[in-house]
């Protein structure tokens, strides 16, 4: 089992990868040159495997984004519910 570090490191790296290969990021998204140049003329590239790659990198990230959502729900309730205690608290007083 992986720890969070290890993971942390082990995406740093391949963003990493990914930005070596496309750097402004726009490569795959227009493979061409408005010449029609191919963008990746001196490189070999499994477009299958890039496909499941940035797959994968997507979906960590959206795990991410939905815990860090959930984080955020949590923190939001309990400090309603903190005010809301204050509140009632006071009322008392």
């Amino acid at each position: 089992m992986l720890f969070k570090a290890e993971v942390i490191t082990i995406v740093e790296r391949l963003i990493g990868e990914i930005s070596d290969l496309d750097n402004n990021g726009d490569d795959f998204r227009y493979p061409t040159l408005y010449s029609l140049e191919y963008r990746f003329d001196k490189k070999n590239i499994d477009i299958k495997n890039v496909y499941e790659y940035l797959k994968a990198m997507i979906n960590f990230l959206d795990g991410c984004d939905s815990m860090l959502d959930a984080i955020a729900d949590y923190q939001n309730e309990m400090k309603a519910e903190y005010d809301s205690e204050i509140r009632a608290n006071m009322d008392w007083y």
